[in-house]
């Protein structure tokens, strides 16, 4: 297994025969593993802190919904970020928003703290999410996608299966704010495995192509490869 960050080229991608050997798998698997673990450790944490603050469960629930909205809306702007400053800096960034708000709960379940934090945590999350399932398409050849894309699920499963009952669990035994301390540091995780990665942008799945078989048309509809 290659632990090396540094990516490799078109043409050392597509002559990969084993998943696991594509550089740079290992660490944005870890990144993963974090983000969805930072997110689903706090999942149940947060709407029930607010309840315990003695605060209206309506806002309880909208604390998720802001956060979820905040990701859907994010999600669609970041394949444009990804292009435009590359997948280091939108998944360093992303992972940033995503840990150190969390640290904002501590202030209060006040409905203005609690939102603010919420709406920013899930703006991390969304981009993080996209470029982190974006950025295995970049790492592998296409005849490899589906095994990545399903390893890739399968991480995603095991961190929310280990981190959602374990936010709760956490609580009881050491108190809120030590638990948002805690999705603070996995957070960081993520920021520590993206910020390795040389700087190098989304492509379109056209040029993609287009480079694997050195075409050099501006169409592929006579490329044998590509048909």
């Amino acid at each position: 297994m290659a632990w090396s960050t540094a990516p490799l080229s078109r043409s050392e991608v597509e002559s990969l025969t084993n998943v696991w050997r594509a550089r740079g798998l290992i660490p944005v698997l870890v990144a993963v593993a974090a983000a969805f673990a930072a997110w689903a450790l706090l999942l149940p944490v947060v709407p029930t802190a607010v309840i315990d603050a003695q605060q209206p469960a309506s806002l309880a629930g909208l604390s998720t919904g802001v956060f979820m909205l905040a990701t859907v809306i994010t999600q669609i702007f970041t394949p444009k970020a990804l292009k435009t400053i590359g997948y280091r800096w939108v998944m360093a960034i992303s992972s940033l928003l995503l840990g150190i708000p969390a640290l904002g709960y501590m202030i209060g379940m006040g409905a203005t703290p609690l939102l603010t934090v919420s709406a920013i945590r899930g703006i991390g999350f969304g981009a993080l999410s996209v470029a982190e399932a974006a950025i295995i398409a970049e790492l592998v050849p296409l005849r490899l996608l589906g095994s990545a894309t399903g390893i890739f699920g399968v991480v995603v499963g095991l961190a929310q299966m280990v981190a959602l009952p374990s936010g709760l669990a956490l609580v009881q035994m050491i108190g809120y704010d030590a638990v948002y301390m805690i999705a603070t540091a996995i957070g960081a995780v993520s920021r520590w495995r993206a910020w390795p990665f040389r700087q190098f942008r989304r492509q379109s799945r056209t040029r993609r192509r287009r480079k694997a078989c050195g075409c050099p048309c501006g169409t592929l509809r006579s490329c044998r490869h590509w048909r």
